[in-house]
């Protein structure tokens, strides 16, 4: 197979993580809103059963009240794993946001 019989892209799912974090600055506690990459997936079915998985190692983890005060949510986004040179397009196609527990917040999937 060369480089012109491969399809242009393959399509993964990246699952994040919005988390809230705490630091000391000299102007006291301070709040920051900060991404965490989880993993990628081979398809959204996957990754969502994933995030379900995280959720429950992460609640057992932390408490309760802390797991809640530090989670925000979590996203699931499409990308595109180019197979040919890059093309000049969004890699980022589409995604879905999840609450806390899990639950479909957002749908942006096309």
């Amino acid at each position: 197979m060369t480089c012109n019989d491969a399809p242009e892209f393959s399509i993964i799912y990246d699952l994040e993580h919005i988390i809230a974090d705490m630091t000391i600055s000299p102007k006291g506690k301070e709040r920051y809103v900060h991404k965490e990459h989880i993993a990628f997936y081979n398809s959204q079915e996957t990754a969502e059963a994933a995030m379900l998985l995280f959720i429950e190692d992460e609640k057992k983890r932390l408490k309760d009240k802390e797991y809640y005060s530090r989670c925000l949510n979590y996203l699931i986004g499409e990308r595109k794993v180019f197979n040919r040179p890059y093309l000049d397009d969004d890699v980022c196609t589409s995604w879905n946001s999840y609450t806390a527990d899990g639950k479909l917040s957002q749908n942006y999937m096309s």
